[in-house]
């Protein structure tokens, strides 16, 4: 077929492992036709010899073992009492895209072989088109997982097992293209931590707002049942030395409103005394530290901060709304205060707080009771509000769904309805049947708010946040 040759697409796929004989020499009775040999193997990426295989369990406890341990020898008994962290900042290395037990992980992953779609990877066409787009987000979403639970995942087991906690900026902010985190769940990747972390700029605008991604981590926290929310804060790449207090506390007060309650400051430069006045920093955030104009100032404002962090983890968060948006939410610059993404269809009417839920949280953690939906940790939600990004569905998410309507949960259907599953081993026609008719009349997000009683919170002007404690 002249046609499928030049468009490179593969009409039979024959794996030929275990065809060489002992001198390396192929042998295969080849049928006619014409016939690609394509030869799959794999090794590390150039200028990136020495780093560590993020996707591959074993070379992280390696990595682990060859600082974690010595630092651990260090402490001694202080270890769990006064080193409680250990802790990795936001992700900026390569990002792998095989590891060598990929093909089991892949399995694990996603439920079916990996081998016959590699020519795909490849640049050839495997049963169509369609399927061969699907097996692509398959395969970069198995790489994502292995990521979240090999590195993220495993780096807290291992932090458990020596009596301390673990905490990173492992949700973003991330380059969302397609090939490298457009199919990761941002969500998922911050609850495989202690205290979920995103991070805060001061943009040196004249309104002195800030460059958030402070509501991903926080959502993680309340549906994962993490106590801390944190952000690194106050970074930036102005000049050095330009803000001060005044003009630093709009961007903090966003973040909190936000819901973040624990601040990592960016940054404190250990600048040696010889080194004299303003001293050595380092080239981004905002420097504190006795060299600082301001430090012998900076105690009301700091204890500010620190009043406004111990008032924030009192008691839960109250929303009214839970969103489901689908298998890989995200949430990238910005505040997200009446919209939970960036494709959403439903806007949330001012005065009403709000959470994203993932699809592992949904199925493992989310249940009815009393027409609310609840988390074990005391979280709960008056309204669903299933927003899709895309027209891609979980089977297992649609099937949770319907049973908290059933069980009494209000729901609300964004505009979106599933076309077909999220993945390629999933039947697309269950997807559809279901989705007709989970969605068909569905309420508006505000009929449904009002049938439960809902009035807002708070309309304004000014922003806020909604805490209880008790009966506080």
């Amino acid at each position: 077929d002249q046609q499928a040759i030049e468009m490179h697409t593969a009409l039979e796929v024959v794996e030929l492992t275990g065809k060489p004989d002992a001198g390396g020499r192929l042998v295969w009775q080849v049928p006619e036709g014409q016939w690609a040999l394509v030869r799959f193997g794999y090794t590390t990426i150039i200028e990136h010899e020495y780093d560590v295989d993020v996707l591959d369990p074993v070379a992280v406890e390696g990595h682990f073992n060859r600082m974690g341990k010595a630092i651990l020898a260090d402490a001694g008994p202080l270890a769990g009492k006064t080193l409680t962290h250990f802790y990795s900042v936001s992700w900026e290395g390569a990002v792998p895209t095989w590891t060598g037990a990929f093909e089991e992980a892949f399995r694990k992953y996603r439920g079916y072989a990996i081998r016959p779609w590699l020519p795909v990877l490849a640049g050839f066409v495997v049963k169509g088109e369609e399927k061969s787009e699907r097996f692509v987000g398959d395969y970069r979403r198995a790489r994502n997982d292995c990521f979240r639970d090999n590195f993220y995942g495993k780096m807290m087991a291992l932090c458990h097992e020596r009596g301390l906690r673990w905490h990173a900026e492992s949700g973003g902010p991330w380059v969302r293209k397609p090939e490298v985190f457009g199919e990761a769940d941002q969500l998922a990747f911050l609850a495989r931590t202690d205290m979920p972390q995103g991070e805060f700029w001061f943009t040196g605008k004249p309104d002195r707002s800030g460059r958030q991604l402070s509501r991903a981590q926080a959502m993680a926290a309340h549906v994962y049942g993490k106590r801390l929310a944190a952000a690194e804060a106050f970074t930036h790449m102005q000049r050095h030395w330009m803000p001060y207090p005044a003009i630093l506390k709009r961007a903090g007060d966003e973040s909190f409103i936000d819901g973040v309650n624990h601040l990592i400051w960016h940054t404190f430069t250990c600048s040696p005394r010889e080194f004299g006045v303003p001293g050595s920093e380092y080239f981004a955030g905002t420097h504190i530290n006795p060299k600082v104009t301001w430090f012998e100032q900076a105690a009301p404002f700091l204890a500010y901060l620190g009043r406004c962090q111990h008032m924030l983890r009192r008691g839960r968060f109250v929303a009214d709304v839970c969103a489901y948006v689908g298998d890989v939410p995200y949430q990238h610059w910005g505040r997200f205060t009446t919209n939970w993404s960036a494709a959403a269809t439903i806007a949330l009417p001012l005065g009403h707080g709000y959470d994203v839920i993932s699809t592992e949280a949904l199925l493992g953690r989310a249940s009815a009771k009393d027409g609310e939906l609840v988390l074990p940790d005391g979280m709960g939600y008056r309204v669903l509000a299933v927003d899709l990004d895309d027209e891609r569905a979980s089977l297992p998410a649609l099937e949770k769904i319907g049973a908290l309507q059933r069980a009494g949960v209000p729901v609300v259907f964004g505009e979106r309805r599933p076309r077909r599953a999220v993945d390629l081993g999933s039947a697309d026609d269950e997807v559809r049947a279901l989705g007709e008719a989970l969605w068909a009349d569905s309420p508006t997000l505000a009929e449904a708010l009002k049938e439960r009683g809902l009035p807002p919170d708070f309309e304004g002007p000014f922003e806020y946040t909604h805490r209880r404690d008790g009966d506080a």
